[in-house]
């Protein structure tokens, strides 16, 4: 069974906090040598600090040089018209595959959360993924909810779960897999690679692919234990800091990024940080 690896793709920023075009394309080209789908505008790529008219711009410089295979694109919004509005970029430069957090905030009901992605499964015929993580929504999705909207919208074909209890993962995954078993499931937490791949999972969706996609590679084409054990190791270290943040930094230090620079307020990572992430996967990093 394929166990694919998804890079939710980081958003470089120069000096002046503008989108940084080239930094952002030349991590692109070195990703698509190492992973299956790169994930655009989804947690780690800062989604709600960039305007729908960065987001449009931003998807037609990585078209340029990125197949469209490859790509998912993020729409969710605190705006359903912004929403909307990229859904229908997304279909106009032809893009197979979507992604969307449910509402966020203001806690939807039932009833709201499957309008919402009827919604989207209407207006894009395509492939639609749900994104599921309880700790930014504020709320934990029931699994009726998404079974019931599986048996409304078919074009629905996978799901990425973040959360830091598998348990929770386990559980939805095997009531999906019951009721329509070809909806592919990806865990959001690289902590769990490998036992998500032994457990029957599709892939892994996660952050640190953006700077050592050749050690996650590895570790899941040889089921090696030690190699998962530094990808357990990388957030051990990084336990206390913003990931956003230190994965920026070593893009920083590896020269593919110009800045280390975030839209939102983040306490920079100190030099030793980035040294004990050298010395645990240095062989790894991209360059």
């Amino acid at each position: 069974m394929e166990f694919s690896l998804i890079v939710p793709l980081l958003t470089p920023y120069d000096k002046n906090l503008e989108i940084d075009f080239q930094s952002l394309i030349t991590h692109c080209k070195i990703l698509q040598k190492y992973v299956d789908k790169i994930f655009i505008f989804g947690t780690s790529g800062e989604w709600p600090c960039i305007t729908i008219d960065e987001k449009i711009k931003t998807l037609e410089k990585i078209i340029e040089e990125i197949t469209i295979e490859k790509l998912i694109v993020g729409v969710h919004s605190f705006n359903i018209k912004d929403t909307i509005k990229l859904v229908e970029e997304c279909k106009r430069i032809n893009i197979r595959s979507i992604i969307s957090l449910p509402p966020i905030y203001y806690k939807p009901s039932r009833e709201d959360f499957i309008k919402y992605y009827e919604t989207l499964s209407e207006r894009f015929e395509n492939e639609v993924l749900l994104y599921i993580y309880p700790d930014v929504q504020g709320y934990t999705v029931p699994g009726e909810w998404i079974l019931e909207l599986l048996d409304k919208c078919g074009n629905i074909t996978g799901i990425k779960m973040t959360s830091r209890d598998y348990k929770y993962v386990l559980n939805l995954m095997k009531s999906v897999k019951k009721y329509k078993h070809n909806v592919k499931i990806y865990v959001g937490n690289g902590y769990y690679t490998l036992i998500h791949k032994l457990a029957g999972g599709d892939g892994v969706i996660d952050i640190f692919l953006n700077i050592a996609p050749g050690l996650y590679r590895e570790a899941i084409t040889r089921n090696n234990v030690e190699l998962h054990k530094k990808i357990i190791k990388i957030y051990e270290i990084c336990r206390d800091i913003s990931l956003i943040k230190t994965c920026k930094s070593i893009l920083k230090m590896t020269k593919i990024y110009s800045t280390d620079l975030t839209r939102f307020i983040s306490r920079e990572v100190s030099e030793d940080i980035v040294e004990e992430l050298i010395r645990e996967i240095g062989e790894y990093l991209i360059t």
